[in-house]
């Protein structure tokens, strides 16, 4: 791009910004933290409503978090699997808290396939078990 000013011409390079892989790789890597917090924070209600039979606001919320951050993921281009992934390694990794009770992870899961997500969630007891995934 040139301007010229009386007797001077300026020349401007246009920049053109690449994406890098690292910065796909970061984008990804903050999408699947995205997934990963409002997974959590959606099991959270559920064991609440569970336990308490008082926690649907906060189970709203976090259906709403959850729903929001799986469709941006899937808009970003996360297939459903990935997602899946992402939440089975959430829901099945050992954070220091007591294991999920009842049947907790089964309504996670009734959830996320209204969201077309297929995740298989397991206990942390059993992947550890199994060796399928690493705890944290």
């Amino acid at each position: 791009m040139s301007f010229e000013l009386g007797s001077i011409t300026i020349s401007i390079p246009l920049m053109i910004s690449k994406i890098h892989h690292h910065q796909v790789g970061i984008h990804a890597t903050r999408l699947s933290e995205d997934l990963q917090r409002e997974i959590w924070g959606f099991a959270q209600a559920v064991v609440d409503e569970v336990n308490q039979g008082c926690a649907g606001n906060r189970m709203n919320y976090w259906k709403s978090r959850l729903t929001l951050s799986v469709e941006h993921a899937k808009s970003r281009g996360m297939d459903a699997e990935e997602i899946a992934h992402q939440c089975e390694l959430t829901l099945c990794t050992s954070r220091g808290t007591k294991p999920l009770p009842g049947d907790t992870l089964s309504r996670i899961e009734a959830y996320l396939k209204t969201q077309g997500v297929p995740a298989k969630l397991i206990s942390a007891d059993l992947a550890r078990g199994s060796g399928r995934f690493f705890s944290r």
